[in-house]
């Protein structure tokens, strides 16, 4: 009986509830793709390796598109704060590890940081203006991007630089986006042998980063741990 009583009431909670509910249609309006009929999930993947080469829809490619249709999280929020202070020279993490589940956000936050040091002022950026505040910064710095994705690079398939440059592992990929033919003159022999470069790798690194740009470093791999390097 107490139990008969207790579903009654709930039901009777649920029926005043939704009548004042407005439906869904009526709140939001959905993408025009999708009320259109023409949606494909293909296009709302993000992927980090093909806007790194300016292909892909504009909802992940263009940064102005990017952060109008994204909304900032505090988490999401506090790691470009940490961003922007460690590449202005103001403190922040060196080495940030993304730890979600599949679907969780890894590869959007890597885009969200991607876009933020793009080149485009802050003031173009939706709600950018509170990273900015927080972080007391008037400006952006303009790290060189290095995008690395594990399973885009295979020493089977080499690929050919618009240079010339063959590149045909992951720390040839890392030292041509660092510095181009001169960086990765240093590690070609191992490139080439697929083998470990070891401090040959390091110190090139070192030589970039001694010429006071900051880097800001996008690793995706197959794990579920994803880090994402930030160099000052």
């Amino acid at each position: 009986m107490r139990g008969e009583k207790r579903k009654s009431a709930g039901t009777a909670i649920e029926s005043a509830a939704a009548g004042y509910l407005k439906p869904w249609r009526e709140v939001i309006t959905p993408h025009k793709d999708v009320a259109s009929g023409r949606y494909q999930q293909a296009e709302f993947a993000a992927d980090l390796w093909q806007v790194h080469l300016g292909e892909g829809t504009d909802e992940y490619r263009d940064p102005v598109e990017f952060f109008r249709r994204t909304y900032l999280t505090q988490s999401l929020k506090s790691m470009l704060v940490g961003a922007v202070r460690r590449l202005a020279g103001k403190g922040g993490d060196p080495v940030v590890q993304l730890q979600t589940n599949f679907g969780g956000g890894k590869t959007h936050s890597m885009l969200a940081l991607y876009h933020l040091f793009s080149g485009i002022a802050p003031t173009e950026l939706a709600g950018i203006d509170a990273v900015m505040q927080e972080a007391e910064a008037k400006t952006l710095p303009a790290p060189r991007r290095v995008v690395l994705v594990g399973n885009k690079i295979s020493p089977g398939n080499p690929v050919k630089k618009p240079d010339g440059t063959v590149i045909r592992t992951l720390w040839g990929e890392l030292a041509w986006q660092l510095g181009g033919k001169k960086a990765f003159a240093r590690i070609k022999a191992d490139d080439e042998k697929a083998t470990s470069p070891g401090d040959a790798l390091r110190s090139g690194m070192g030589w970039h980063c001694s010429r006071g740009k900051g880097t800001l470093s996008l690793l995706l791999t197959a794990m579920m741990r994803m880090p994402v390097g930030i160099a000052g």
